[in-house]
């Protein structure tokens, strides 16, 4: 980020900001031997927050038979990793209804965000068919990596607002973006996200996602290039979803979908599948319209029309060379 835009930057009264409660909580869990009671006391300090645990843990997404009252009951219905996903989301939220001065559609953002966050949870389900040991908790990270990668846009949004409207609207495609942002800017929303997230005390990994979405192969942090290659392909069906023109970003998905994972056909259309199926429930807790389902379906009969039609091999012929060039400059 270059010194004029980090100045820009700071000097910005409007930057999205986390609950000191969230704050807290994140501290907490990231010590992977806090209590289940020290988490509970943090979130009940926050009504608000304390309610959306409760409405998360009690609802059909969850499908418990009996009625959860505390929120220590539900802390450990839960586990930790869930309860830190529903208050960093819930607590960066606040901001799209803050109020403040914006150009950004941020209606449009927090579904794309949300949609993209669902399909990290489904990509990390698909990796592990067996089963493993940190299922849960794997779930949950690749959840918060689709849900973090674009933070920077709604830092860009306070800072410039009509530039970064006018560029969104320019872009044909979302990762046209980057290469928009650095030439307006000098910087690009991935850069300055991990900016904020470091500024927050994210982990590195979620710093390196936030950084890296867009290109994951430019990564240089071995431990954090799985859940970057993720959010990266997390995007891609975000896009798929939720764009005007979707058939070019659900091909890419699929095709480093194969190349990172070896997902075949089956277990990629499995992936879209489950994001629409859990899609309603997600959205409900984090009180995001995503209208009347309608698209989804539209979106889920098109995949498959394009998985049937389309083989590996023309995916390959058509978009391969361009995977590999970045693989090889990175």
């Amino acid at each position: 980020m270059t010194e004029e835009m980090r100045a820009r930057v700071l000097e910005c009264g409007t930057l999205p900001t986390l609950p000191s409660v969230a704050l807290k909580v994140l501290q907490l869990t990231s010590n992977p031997n806090v209590r289940n009671e020290e988490v509970s006391a943090a979130i009940s300090k926050d009504p608000a927050l304390a309610a959306k645990v409760l409405h998360f843990v009690n609802s059909a997404f969850v499908g418990l038979r009996g009625e959860v009252t505390t929120i220590s009951h539900a802390v450990v219905l839960l586990g930790i990793a869930t309860v830190r996903t529903i208050v960093l989301g819930c607590g960066l939220m606040k901001n799209a209804s803050s109020g403040l001065p914006m150009a950004l559609d941020h209606k449009a953002f927090w579904k794309r965000s949300l949609v993209a966050a669902t399909a990290g949870r489904e990509i990390v389900s698909a990796q592990y068919p067996n089963g493993h040991e940190d299922l849960l908790l794997l779930k949950e990270e690749g959840f918060l990596a689709g849900l973090l990668q674009d933070m920077g846009l709604l830092v860009l949004d306070q800072v410039m607002p009509a530039e970064t409207g006018a560029l969104v609207n320019q872009a044909l495609r979302h990762c046209e973006l980057p290469r928009l942002e650095q030439e307006r800017y000098g910087t690009d929303h991935a850069e300055v996200g991990a900016w904020l997230a470091d500024r927050w005390s994210l982990p590195k990994a979620h710093r390196a996602v936030i950084r890296w979405h867009h290109d994951p192969e430019s990564c240089d942090i071995d431990e954090a290039i799985g859940l970057v290659r993720i959010a990266a392909v997390a995007d891609l069906i975000a896009e798929s979803m939720t764009a005007e023109v979707r058939s070019t970003a659900l091909a890419q998905a699929r095709l480093m979908a194969n190349r990172n994972w070896g997902f075949r056909d089956e277990t990629f259309i499995d992936i879209v599948d489950w994001v629409a199926v859990a899609l309603p429930g997600i959205s409900e807790l984090f009180e995001i319209d995503l209208g009347d389902g309608g698209e989804l379906a539209t979106m889920i009969h098109e995949a498959k029309e394009q998985l049937s039609a389309t083989p590996m091999g023309a995916l390959i012929e058509e978009f391969g060379e361009e995977l590999e060039q970045k693989r090889r400059a990175a």
